[in-house]
């Protein structure tokens, strides 16, 4: 719905098939997408309005989804828990 919304917005004639890429955008993982989001050629680095709760919350998913496939041992969301420590790892 959010890509419908958009190219509906763009004023730019979209067919069958073309490839439309947007973010999404906001302060909270809960979210509208189709009220939240923008065509990714609108990014602008210097005032970066991408949602980052909402890709964390994503992104853990996915990882939850797949663990039984990762390598076992010290989970990535424990790590992930830890919130302001750094990682052990050597640069």
């Amino acid at each position: 719905m959010a890509k419908i919304a958009l190219a509906l917005a763009s004023g730019r004639s979209y067919r069958a098939g073309d490839q439309l890429f947007y973010y999404v955008t906001g302060d909270t993982k809960k979210v509208k997408v189709y009220e939240n989001s923008k065509l990714a050629s609108m990014y602008d680095p210097v005032s970066p309005d991408e949602n980052v709760p909402y890709y964390e919350d994503k992104l853990l998913a996915l990882f939850e989804k797949f663990s039984e496939f990762l390598p076992k041992g010290e989970s990535v969301t424990a790590q992930a828990r830890r919130k302001g420590k750094k990682s052990r790892r050597s640069s």
